[in-house]
């Protein structure tokens, strides 16, 4: 978002952290990890897989039903 890294604030997340900066993405939004350091590949990656790893499984979509006969 503007040339800014915002990753969605979880406990796995949450222990990774150097820094624990929360800000909004945009006006309105709830507060995420505002990530600064976006040039340690390793540190970025742990921190993505931690946050993976402690979201939930997408909910399988409904299939709509066809009305035509």
């Amino acid at each position: 978002c503007d040339d800014r890294l915002y990753i969605k604030p979880t406990e796995g997340g949450r222990r990774l952290l150097r820094d624990e900066d929360m800000r909004p993405p945009y006006p309105g939004a709830k507060d995420y990890f505002y990530i600064a350091d976006v040039d340690d590949r390793e540190y970025i990656v742990s921190l993505i897989r931690a946050t993976y790893n402690d979201l939930p499984e997408p909910k399988p979509k409904k299939r709509k039903l066809s009305t035509k006969k």
